[in-house]
């Protein structure tokens, strides 16, 4: 996507997870456009899991 748009993937990255960090807006359209063309949805369960923070609780394991 970043390719098709012209831009790096960082700013690719920014635009498409709605970076509070400045993006030109003519980079922000390009990305747009480029993931409209492309068909790109968000995987919103793959962006859960990558932002999760997980509290894990070590218990012993028991046998039957």
């Amino acid at each position: 996507m970043a390719s098709a748009a012209g831009v790096s993937v960082t700013t690719a990255s920014r635009v498409i997870n709605g970076s509070r960090r400045t993006v030109p807006e003519s980079n922000r359209l390009a990305v747009l456009d480029a993931a409209a063309e492309l068909g790109y949805t968000a995987d919103v369960g793959a962006q859960a899991l990558a932002r999760a923070r997980w509290d894990v609780i070590d218990a012993p394991h028991t046998s039957r």
